[in-house]
């Protein structure tokens, strides 16, 4: 995400920069890129830790066969 961000900062008696308001739209889309970025990173945790992978179908066989 590249985009020019609209962003107010709030800063304390020396000007330091101590809070950021940003339009809503701009933390929204924020906010889904690092949910992405969560989720990519637990794929990939995920795949590094796989001992291999199953099929849907695969599995639903395999839970019917225990099941019976």
């Amino acid at each position: 995400m590249t985009t020019k961000t609209r962003a107010k900062y709030i800063v304390d008696g020396k000007g330091r920069r101590t809070a950021i308001v940003l339009p809503i739209g701009e933390f929204d889309a924020m906010v889904r890129e690092l949910e992405d970025l969560r989720d990519a990173q637990y794929v990939d945790e995920a795949e590094a830790s796989s001992q291999g992978f199953v099929g849907l179908n695969e599995l639903q066989k395999s839970l019917l066969k225990k099941a019976s």
